[in-house]
């Protein structure tokens, strides 16, 4: 198993495909305090306190066994967990003590079909760092820089100093094209390649055999890390083009460091936008939903329709899909996420920016007959749809007529002459009307039918004027003539009290 970079969140429980009858095994507790990934890295001489478990078949307990093992210079060995369930990373007997590569820790529950086992890897001494991400997207014609691995080996030695042995990694390139299952083999030298049909690259990068220093080996047996190349056709925007499936990559920011660790660590690398009769469908994927509640979207302040559309357990974490609906000019902008943790009872917060630009269309939309969709009502914005500049404007609530589950939302848009539309920012159910034109409240009533989403929509106009300057200029007349004759009357009253 290839390593990964530390995550950060809490991770206690996991729950194996309860459809298919196995095991479902929970932890008592977190198994560690920085990462809901099954992977990690420690340090040595740091604790692990390896946390009890439970499982059940159904609704029938059955034991969970627990099981560590380390890869140290021969080969894996068994490690002896105490009574007390806690380990000392590298504290286990000579030669291979405070030199060893990586722990397993496994749990083990139900017979035959019914077993399910729960891994964790814990990187201590070998560490293979990729220099990108490990997926990546590309176009036929683009030249990129292929990714890079940089294994390093620390061990402490006998002063307890901690020491790093650089390596190298042998690398493999194959290449499977678009709808093949059956690989390429790529050969070069060179550091980057430009891409001339689409398809998967695949580069294996592998340490080596034996890694041995002054005559002493430490690690016998080689680790793998692999990295993917998606090479498409060609790019194309869901906003410009025609309607159909997309995806792409986005970026993360975090408001919060741990909202941004916890983003990178547990959501997929890409999302889906499905765009369809002028409406945008976002499908956004927690790779980790059974520790995670409350997903939440907002842009310019307001909230975004949400429904969660798919639930499946893919190993050992719970994929939750949740689809969000938007106007095209919402897309383009960052969107602001939040999302509770819950071993943790804390809601983290993260952004997110989709790269509409770097989007590949993925095929036709998979829709059937439109349902019944929900009626929605709403009054005009209190002081009517003709305003001025500097208006404080309260968006009326909506009532929507629908039986059935939905998820309801607004948005408030601005277009002036000749000017995009953008997004206005709302709080508190309001917004000041900075500019004169053309605003637009549109109102969004998402429903998930048979697995896919639909939404209805209302629309409410408002026109901002410029201010009535003659109106102004007059105010500002009368004022300097009622100011004037002030003036005077000052004037005239020193000049009687000097007689």
């Amino acid at each position: 198993m290839a390593p990964s970079l530390p995550c950060f969140i809490a991770q206690t429980a996991y729950a194996a495909d309860d459809d298919a009858g196995r095991a479902i095994i929970v932890l008592s507790a977190p198994f560690s305090t920085d990462g809901m990934a099954t992977e990690i890295t420690r340090n040595y001489g740091s604790m692990i306190q390896v946390p009890e478990a439970t499982a059940k078949v159904g609704n029938t307990d059955v034991p969970v066994s627990t099981s560590v093992s380390y890869l140290g210079a021969a080969g894996w060995v068994n490690y002896d967990l105490p009574a007390s369930r806690q380990m000392v990373i590298g504290d286990v007997p000579a030669p291979d003590r405070n030199r060893v590569a990586m722990y397993k820790v496994l749990y083990s529950a139900g017979e035959g079909a019914q077993r399910a086992d729960l891994t964790y890897t814990i990187w201590t001494g070998l560490e293979m760092f990729l220099t990108t991400s490990d997926e990546l997207t590309a176009f036929v014609g683009d030249t990129l820089v292929l990714p890079e691995c940089r294994p390093v080996y620390r061990f402490r030695d006998v002063g307890g100093t901690t020491q790093y042995i650089d390596i190298s990694a042998t690398r493999k390139i194959s290449f499977y094209p678009a709808g093949s299952s059956v690989a390429e083999t790529v050969t070069t030298s060179e550091n980057a390649i430009t891409f001339d049909k689409a398809g998967v690259y695949e580069l294996t990068f592998a340490s080596p055999q034996t890694i041995a220093s002054d005559g002493i080996t430490y690690v016998s047996g080689s680790v793998e890390r692999v990295a993917r190349i998606s090479v498409y056709a060609k790019r194309s925007n869901p906003i410009g083009d025609a309607d159909g499936m997309y995806r792409c990559a986005y970026t993360i920011g975090g408001q919060s460091a741990t909202g941004l660790a916890m983003a990178q660590a547990s959501c997929a690398s890409t999302v889906d936008i499905e765009k369809r009769n002028g409406s945008y469908f976002l499908y956004f994927t927690l790779t980790a939903a059974q520790y995670m509640e409350d997903l939440f979207m907002e842009q310019s302040g307001c909230a975004v329709a949400a429904l969660v559309l798919t639930e499946n357990y893919v190993g050992v974490n719970l994929h939750a899909t949740t689809v969000f609906v938007l106007d095209g000019y919402q897309l383009k902008d960052e969107l602001f996420m939040r999302v509770k943790i819950i071993p943790m009872s804390t809601v983290v917060s993260f952004s997110v920016k989709v790269d509409l630009e770097n989007a590949y269309f993925t095929g036709a939309s998979n829709v059937s007959a439109q349902p019944a969709l929900p009626f929605i009502q709403a009054d005009e914005p209190v002081g009517g749809a003709v305003q001025s500049v500097g208006a404080r404007i309260t968006i009326p609530p909506a009532a929507v007529s629908f039986d059935g589950v939905y998820a309801l939302s607004y948005s408030v848009s601005y277009a002036g002459t000749g000017a995009k539309r953008e997004g206005i920012s709302v709080a508190d159910g309001q917004f000041t009307a900075q500019k004169a034109g053309a605003y637009t409240v549109k109102y969004f009533a998402l429903i998930v039918e048979d697995g896919t989403p639909y939404v209805a929509t209302l629309e409410q106009s408002l026109t901002i004027k410029a201010a009535d300057n003659w109106k102004t200029l007059a105010i500002i007349v009368v004022g300097l003539a009622v100011a004037g004759a002030a003036a005077a009357a000052v004037i005239i009253l020193r000049k009687r009290g000097k007689k």
